[in-house]
């Protein structure tokens, strides 16, 4: 399975009823973010298309499942990547969670029927997954994702119910400042 985890984007520090959950992107988040979805949305497809042996010239890739916490952040953030893809949003309470181990019990179940997947959430669940799924080993390993940053990797096979049965292999980890740096093939 590609995976790839993305951090919300920059957000207003209160929302609109004082609740953590109702936090939007700030202006200045929304505006970053969209220039970078563009960028985002290019390396995904070109993952895509080497999963399933494609070349640039050939039509789009099949599209990978995004899936984001009902947060308002993330929401957002998730909202513009799709936009960008040509997808939509799907809702995924657990990715809500400080802690991972629901994500996990969906990936291994639910989750394991997608081919390629774009959960869109929080630090420090986000850095928790790619850790643990990086080195299985190490419980309390984690990656430090900045505000709007991705990473992509390749599970190399199952995820059981309690991790994975094998270290996931890194693609790449990409900052927003240098998605905002790349265009589509």
């Amino acid at each position: 399975m590609l995976l790839f985890l993305l951090r919300h984007g920059i957000a207003e520090d209160f929302g609109p009823d004082g609740t953590d959950g109702s936090r939007p992107l700030s202006a200045r988040g929304r505006q970053r973010f969209e220039k970078a979805a563009v960028g985002l949305a290019a390396m995904i497809d070109r993952a895509m298309r080497e999963l399933r042996g494609q070349s640039p010239g050939d039509v789009h890739a099949t599209r990978p499942a995004i899936f984001s916490s009902p947060k308002v952040r993330a929401w957002d953030t998730a909202e513009i990547l799709a936009s960008v893809m040509g997808g939509r949003v799907n809702s995924l309470d657990t990715l809500a969670d400080d802690l991972p181990r629901a994500t996990w019990h969906w990936l291994a179940t639910e989750g394991a029927e997608y081919e390629a997947l774009v959960l869109t959430g929080h630090q420090p669940q986000m850095g928790l997954l790619a850790g643990r799924l990086l080195r299985p080993e190490r419980q309390d390993w984690m990656i430090d994702l900045k505000k709007g940053a991705c990473i992509h990797l390749n599970t190399n096979g199952i995820i059981g119910p309690h991790g994975p049965e094998h270290p996931a292999t890194l693609q790449w980890l990409l900052p927003p400042w240098a998605m905002r740096q790349l265009r589509p093939d």
